[in-house]
């Protein structure tokens, strides 16, 4: 039987301080006064995390105020790593001038699959 595990992540969270995640209880983010990293920490105790928990991670479409930029950008997430507790999120900023990634805060939704 699987286990479904979702949250909605604000940008300014565990920035300052470690915080628990509304919704999971045991659940915590902290990015350890990182820009870009997001540690998301769960109570599961795994024993081979790449295998029995499968991440996705969402973002949004963003377009600044034109009179600023003309770029169009997108943020995009990963799942950086795995570990038996926790796993890292990564953000980051893609701009249609500039083929170039850059670290950037949130927010994001990430869905974590528990498969056992």
């Amino acid at each position: 039987m699987s286990q479904i595990f979702s949250a909605s992540i604000a940008d300014s969270a565990g920035l300052s301080s470690i915080e628990p995640i509304p919704g999971l209880p045991g659940w915590t983010v902290d990015r350890q006064g990182q820009t870009a990293f997001y540690k998301i920490n769960h109570n599961l105790h795994l024993s081979n995390p790449e295998t029995q928990l499968q991440v996705f991670v969402s973002s949004d479409l963003h377009s600044p105020d034109r009179s600023h930029s003309p770029d169009l950008y997108y943020k995009a997430v990963e799942v950086f790593s795995q570990e038996s507790d926790s796993f890292l999120i990564r953000t980051l900023e893609i701009r249609t001038s500039r083929p170039e990634f850059y670290e950037h805060s949130g927010p994001f939704t990430f869905i974590a699959l528990l498969k056992e």
